[in-house]
């Protein structure tokens, strides 16, 4: 046992229990151990004498045993029931907004098209920085169609190769940015294919197609 004082004006002592909670017995009457009530679980020995200090009065010396041999407390000296200390409060904090997040995967997006009004202004056809195994060959320039019933112009800078796989057959893959900044290339596959003739024409003039 440790003892701060010797002049005791209210019992009190804490204790750690085998279940490794500390408690406190407080007597508000007098110094009797049997008028006193317990108090717990604390997590810690400072918890509980904190608690003391802020909702107890000064009770002139205290003891503490922090052997904890004693079972944990079913009710008080005093006969009454234990009294737990309130919860701690969480501080709830204030909902984020949700972000938007990119969706990642195909997708398919109907549009009404003009066809006839397309125009490409191809700026190079060169060997594509990605070797392939089969024929290739890489297209940069600059298409511009109409797009809706009012006919709005669009213009997009297009990057994209044509690939001739095994059986012949041309393959594209598109990648561009809109003129203004807004990103087309969803659009670009339906409206290549008319001008993928001419193209590929000079891509084999070129000698980068068979």
């Amino acid at each position: 046992m440790n003892f701060k004082n010797a002049t005791v004006t209210h019992h009190c002592d804490f204790y750690k229990a085998q279940d490794d909670q500390w408690y406190m017995n407080f007597s508000l009457l007098d110094e009797e151990y049997d008028n006193s009530d317990t108090y717990g679980p604390f997590p810690s020995f400072k918890a509980a004498l904190d608690f003391m200090k802020l909702k107890l009065p000064n009770p002139g010396g205290w003891a503490k045993d922090p052997r904890g041999k004693k079972l944990p407390p079913k009710k008080s000296p005093s006969g009454r029931r234990v009294k737990h200390p309130p919860k701690p409060k969480v501080e709830e904090k204030p909902m984020q907004p949700k972000t938007a997040r990119s969706v990642q995967g195909a997708f398919r997006v109907r549009v009404p098209m003009i066809p006839t009004d397309i125009d490409m202004m191809v700026r190079s056809i060169r060997p594509p920085q990605t070797p392939y195994s089969v024929p290739a060959a890489s297209v940069e320039g600059i298409v511009r169609f109409k797009i809706g019933q009012a006919g709005n112009r669009v213009a997009a800078i297009i990057n994209f190769d044509i690939i001739q796989d095994s059986q012949g057959e041309l393959i594209t893959n598109v990648t561009a940015r809109g003129l203004t900044g807004v990103q087309v290339s969803y659009l670009l596959e339906p409206i290549l294919v008319p001008l993928l003739p001419q193209i590929v024409a000079q891509a084999v003039a070129q000698g980068f197609l068979p």
